[in-house]
């Protein structure tokens, strides 16, 4: 029986904390853009991409958020969305907003949106 290369692998605490660090430093808020604090939150919502003249595009997309706060909302898409705008249909809420930036995750087509609520 062959041993595992793994059995006697151990890390020491600083290791595992300067791991953790590492991954806050990685998604800690940019204080210098971000105007409200973010709540984290996830629930399902619809999202129907909108042109530049907010006509729909006649595309819907089942999304999660990922947070929220007063000035808008972190979500998560199995698609890639090249709209600059998203009509976004919560529970008992309608709201437009302008995706700020997005991110690709890996190679699968899902992405990450920070999107503003376009507020009156």
């Amino acid at each position: 029986m062959l041993d595992s290369p793994y059995r006697n692998l151990r890390v020491t605490r600083e290791a595992i904390e300067e791991l953790i660090l590492s991954a806050a430093r990685q998604h800690a808020p940019n204080k210098d853009r971000r105007i409200d604090d973010r709540i984290p939150m996830t629930a399902a919502v619809e999202a129907m991409p909108l042109t530049d003249a907010m006509n729909p595009t006649g595309m819907k997309i089942d999304m999660l958020t990922r947070d929220v706060s007063l000035s808008g909302v972190g979500l998560l898409t199995p698609l890639a969305i090249t709209e600059r705008y998203l009509l976004l249909k919560f529970p008992k809420l309608e709201v437009v907003t302008e995706v700020i930036w997005r991110d690709a995750l890996g190679n699968g087509g899902f992405q990450r949106i920070g999107a503003r609520f376009l507020l009156k």
